[in-house]
């Protein structure tokens, strides 16, 4: 099965994805405010600039990205693979998502504990 099958056979839900996606942009920038967004925007730049320092860590960022990227496919994968799965099947699939989710909050807070570590204490 190719790309132009799966792209053929799932024609109206792939258009009800575009639309949903679109229908989120616009009340996402309603709710955020075009303010924010502006602001978001702007520490983007400021991340990948060397000049400027940004509100933003660009390794967390970066991070987010991907892991939203692999648990999207992981997902995508659940949702058409589901009717063929064992529980055996879930179960593998499960344990690695978990881990992986696991261990990006474990570097999250390894990150930042060492980061409030390395910071002069003014108390005293």
């Amino acid at each position: 099965m190719n790309i132009s099958d799966i792209i053929s056979e799932h024609k109206s839900e792939i258009i009800a994805l575009v639309i949903g996606l679109v229908i989120t942009v616009i009340i996402f920038v309603f709710i955020i405010g075009y303010k924010k967004i502006n602001w978001i925007a702007k520490e983007l730049v400021k991340m990948y600039s060397a000049e400027e320092k940004s509100y933003l860590s660009k390794k967390r960022l970066e991070s987010g990205i991907a892991f939203i990227i692999a648990e999207s496919g992981a997902v995508a994968w659940l949702i058409w693979e589901h009717s063929e799965m064992s529980t055996t099947d879930f179960v593998m699939w499960l344990t690695p998502q978990l881990f992986v989710a696991g261990w990006m909050i474990k570097k999250i807070e390894d990150a930042k504990t060492l980061n409030n570590n390395q910071q002069p204490n003014n108390n005293g």
